[in-house]
């Protein structure tokens, strides 16, 4: 038993030095030692202290020959990294090692495999923008549009990095845009995913605020023209309280209500001349934008809300468009009364 127990241990000892001397040859790119190591009884899929196999570790360094050993004396091409669940062919698109993926997918290599956050190597390659890599993976099969456990496609990857040339190869097998449009931010590549790929009113709508949230003005006009919602709510309220006159023009003249109130009944114009925004109070009441119409809860016009706030010019803007200076609110006051209580004595003068 004795004797038994002593050439067990010399045996582990020895499979754990062959282990150690497979390991050292890979990461120095020793090809013969890498060989004499397996010939001498090193295993070509034991696990390291991280959770690789050798052929995680040679996919990782790009060492080709060795992968290629690796492969022919038995190691397996889909072993899952212990603590990430990455396979070496997501460590070969992680890193581009374009000749090394195309060795696995051939020696069968599932494509569609993910690690522990649902990427798979399309996912890599999209982030990475190798397109080379990508339609590798699609010739054989990778989903296109496999999304990561945050909800993420390949093709959102690519949008998000205004990638035409991935994007448009990835349409050619995944239309399915919705969440794109979300991600692109050049127009270009707005472009492109509205030509070429299949979305809902509402996700143009969404994609339509976004745009006009960032205050782009061609990404606005161009999703009008796709068919999103001039009236989307929030739209010209959120656009006419920060003062893009670019933005609530283009929503005007497609067909959004100048007099559209937010939830609170609040309408544009007043949103505009609380702000101070001259700009966009012009745009708005040659849109149709009535000039003297009341805010419900106070009952305040436009003219009395930039007065009672002391946007001078505001102020001057309404008065030359014709707004009312005698309306009083519920409170009882005008909009000079208002400017005085606050003491804007300029505003208070051009308002006598």
């Amino acid at each position: 038993m004795k004797l038994c127990g002593l050439l067990a241990g010399l045996f582990l000892v020895a499979h754990s030095a062959f282990a150690a001397t497979l390991r050292e040859a890979i990461r120095a790119g020793e090809l013969e030692q890498v060989r004499a190591s397996l010939d001498a009884g090193a295993s070509a899929n034991e696990t390291d202290d991280l959770g690789a196999t050798p052929l995680h570790d040679a996919v990782w360094l790009g060492e080709e020959a060795i992968v290629r050993l690796l492969v022919d004396r038995g190691a397996r091409v889909d072993s899952e990294h212990t603590e990430a669940g990455s396979t070496p062919l997501l460590f070969a698109a992680l890193r581009g090692h374009t000749a090394i993926l195309e060795f696995l997918v051939e020696h069968g290599a599932g494509v569609n495999a993910a690690n522990s956050a649902g990427g798979t190597s399309l996912h890599f390659a999209a982030r990475r923008g190798d397109v080379a890599i990508a339609r590798i993976l699609l010739e054989h099969g990778a989903d296109a549009g496999r999304r990561d456990r945050e909800g993420v496609s390949p093709l959102d990857e690519a949008a998000r990095q205004g990638n035409a040339e991935l994007a448009g190869v990835l349409l050619e097998h995944d239309r399915d845009t919705g969440s794109a449009l979300m991600a692109a931010d050049s127009l270009s590549m707005l472009s492109l995913l509205l030509e070429q790929g299949r979305y809902s009113p509402e996700k143009l709508g969404e994609r339509l605020l976004r745009a006009v949230s960032k205050n782009h003005v061609g990404a606005v006009r161009l999703l009008l023209q796709r068919g999103a919602p001039a009236r989307t709510p929030g739209g010209v309220q959120f656009a006419a309280a920060r003062g893009l006159a670019g933005v609530v023009a283009a929503l005007l003249d497609a067909g959004a209500d100048a007099n559209q109130p937010d939830p609170a009944g609040v309408p544009p114009l007043h949103e505009a001349a609380l702000q101070g925004h001259a700009d966009v109070i012009r745009v708005l009441v040659a849109h149709g934008a009535k000039l003297d119409q009341t805010e419900p809860e106070t009952g305040s016009t436009p003219l009395y809300g930039a007065a009672s706030m002391g946007r001078l010019e505001a102020v001057r803007v309404l008065l030359d468009l014709g707004a009312d200076r005698t309306r009083r609110s519920n409170s009882g006051r005008t909009p000079r009364e208002a400017a005085a209580s606050s003491g804007f004595s300029e505003i208070v003068e051009i308002l006598r």
